[in-house]
């Protein structure tokens, strides 16, 4: 029974000692800027049952420098359980912070334009611009043909295909930009 005691008294010094190399090497790689490693190294130590406030919130770290700041805010929730620090209120203040999604509201024609540019397609903002396009030619030829007065008609005609230029013309301005916003991110992401 006393060999028992001392037997299993030294497997769990051993097993405190491996745990205690494992948070070192998972803080080594913390610092050399490999958070993904680290973060494989800090979720080996918990799967073995073990949990610490400097744990979490070194795991915290990581995620924050990874910008994936829900998680980042959770592993400092969870060290801030475990030992109340001032350091890890200021990070989960800070994970609020950048997970705000308070905007500011739009102004009213700004909403009604975006509604009415989403009304159609961009094809079919094109292929109404087309049909009009088409009217004002047959009202071009009425008038100068049969000498028929709708310059009152030909004039809302021009201006309505103006406004369909403005929507189609802001339709691809707003691919454009996208476009670029997503590439600029891709070559971020990439270097």
């Amino acid at each position: 029974m006393k060999t028992l005691k001392i037997f299993l008294l030294i497997m769990i010094t051993i097993n405190l000692f491996g745990e205690e190399s494992r948070f070192k090497i998972a803080n080594d790689l913390l610092l050399k800027k490999d958070y993904d490693s680290a973060i494989f190294y800090y979720y080996d130590i918990i799967d073995n049952g073990l949990e610490s406030s400097e744990l979490y919130f070194n795991l915290g770290l990581c995620y924050l420098q990874k910008n994936e700041y829900l998680v980042s805010k959770q592993y400092f929730e969870q060290s801030h359980r475990l030992k109340p620090t001032k350091q890890a209120l200021n990070k989960i203040q800070f994970c609020n912070k950048k997970t705000s999604t308070f905007q500011t509201p739009k102004m009213f024609y700004k909403e009604w334009w975006i509604n009415f540019k989403n009304l159609m397609s961009n094809n079919s903002w094109i292929y109404l611009s087309f049909i009009f396009i088409s009217s004002i030619i047959i009202l071009i030829m009425l008038i100068h043909f049969l000498k028929i007065r709708v310059t009152y008609i030909l004039f809302l005609l021009i201006l309505f295909n103006s406004l369909l230029y403005l929507v189609i013309s802001s339709k691809e301005n707003e691919k454009k930009q996208t476009f670029i916003k997503e590439s600029q991110k891709n070559n971020f992401l990439s270097n």
